[in-house]
């Protein structure tokens, strides 16, 4: 008769020291003392440690329960239940992090908080300044300074707004709205907002004031009502003001944006 000697298929690793180096790590992975996760302290966290010290042994060492138990200073049927515990809190979340995880994942959120919100308060600081920009409210004093409109700071602003969106034309009800905004950024003009009239009031006022300094009104509209600045009034404020920027100016230094807006 033959006798077959029936063998686990994976071989016990008897090795203490590997064994204490998983207790080491699972140690230091859930922010314990070595000495604390191999006793019975009735902790949670001990408890947890232990739970992934136990599961870790059968896993990798292919240690019984008997030998866990050794080792951690527990009973058999302690480790059978801390391998039962582990294995179901992996089912239910293979997710759950240890303690030592979630403060380093809470540390990674707090840094990407703080890098997001350095983020937005520059983004927000350059909105503002490209709505200051676009509204012709940092350009309007400058204008008004340059070519005597201190007391006509309305029509600096409609002609600021036009040099900003240069070459392109901009559209009656656009002007109106960025009219209103420039006011408000410079505490000027009435609280009721704009209007049409308005509007058609400054340009006659532009018309007049340029022609009494002996110069060629700088801007022009088409019959969609949609106002602009004139190439030769574009040079005269770049001579002025230093804007409209070149890039503005030189056709072949355009963007590809600006050049599909613009039609001629």
């Amino acid at each position: 008769m033959t006798v077959v000697a029936i063998t686990s298929s994976k071989r016990v690793i008897a090795s203490k020291t590997r064994a204490m180096e998983i207790v080491e790590r699972m140690a230091i992975k859930h922010d314990l003392p070595v000495a604390t996760a191999l006793c019975a302290k009735r902790d949670r966290y001990a408890r947890a440690c232990r739970a992934e010290i136990a599961w870790a042994l059968k896993r990798e060492l292919n240690w019984s329960s008997r030998r866990s138990a050794a080792l951690l200073g527990v009973t058999f049927k302690n480790v059978c239940v801390l391998l039962k515990t582990h294995e179901i809190a992996m089912r239910r979340a293979k997710n759950v992090l240890p303690v030592t995880d979630l403060q380093a994942l809470a540390a990674i959120e707090a840094d990407e908080l703080r890098r997001r919100l350095v983020e937005s308060q520059d983004l927000i600081a350059h909105l503002q300044g490209e709505l200051d920009r676009l509204t012709g409210a940092t350009l309007a004093n400058k204008i008004a300074a340059r070519f005597g409109l201190e007391n006509r700071l309305r029509c600096a602003i409609v002609l600021a707004i036009l040099v900003e969106a240069y070459p392109r034309s901009v559209p009656s009800n656009l002007l109106t709205e960025l009219y209103d905004e420039a006011c408000d950024r410079l505490n000027y003009g009435s609280r009721n907002g704009a209007s049409a009239d308005l509007i058609k009031k400054n340009f006659s006022s532009l018309r007049e004031h340029f022609a009494e300094l002996g110069l060629a009104c700088p801007v022009d509209w088409d019959d969609a009502g949609a106002r602009r600045l004139t190439d030769a009034g574009a040079e005269l404020l770049h001579e002025a003001v230093s804007a409209p920027r070149l890039s503005q100016l030189k056709p072949d230094a355009r963007s590809r944006f600006i050049r599909l807006a613009v039609s001629r």
